[in-house]
């Protein structure tokens, strides 16, 4: 059996999520040092000097957008690296099914599974429910090589989740 996914992956993607928890941490560290240096500067001001409008309406402008930058850095860079790190430590436990079939053809279209990018392929097997061939879609990760399968070919296939974990050509 030819594996698709090893442990060296998931550290890979462990790194990723931590770096961008990093990245993200010295933004919020330098937002805090900033405010910090505005409001001592804010107090040594005298009661009603000018520059304070302009003190605070500055200070506002980089907050919302600070705020701005996190919304959309964690809710788009950080949930899909996240999303990404969990799929792979779920192929490495998950529970795990074996199929056998002949391979159709192969489909480049993006799917979207848990936030996860995949293409896929599909295969003609034998339903264990009711003993009729059947078309079944694989899902192999967007970011990899689709393995070299013929068509007709005969394959044993072993997904978690419908999505390849490794695989074997029988033929």
């Amino acid at each position: 059996m030819t594996n698709f996914f090893d442990q060296s992956e998931v550290l890979k993607a462990r790194n990723q999520k931590n770096k961008v928890l990093v990245i993200y941490f010295i933004t919020l560290a330098i937002m805090i040092a900033l405010f910090c240096v505005v409001f001592i500067t804010y107090l040594t001001f005298t009661y009603n000097d000018p520059r304070t409008p302009y003190l605070k309406i500055s200070f506002e402008v980089v907050l919302v957008l600070y705020v701005i930058f996190s919304y959309v850095y964690l809710a788009i860079r950080y949930r899909r690296v996240n999303k990404y790190y969990k799929f792979l430590v779920n192929q490495q436990t998950g529970l795990k099914e074996k199929t056998e079939g002949k391979f159709l053809s192969y489909s480049n279209n993006k799917q979207i599974k848990d936030s996860v990018d995949f293409k896929s392929f599909k295969m003609l097997t034998i339903s264990q429910k009711t003993g009729k061939e059947v078309e079944r879609q694989v899902l192999v990760d967007f970011e990899k090589e689709f393995p070299s399968f013929t068509e007709g070919q005969k394959i044993k296939v072993v997904t978690q989740g419908n999505v390849l974990y490794s695989y074997e050509i029988m033929e």
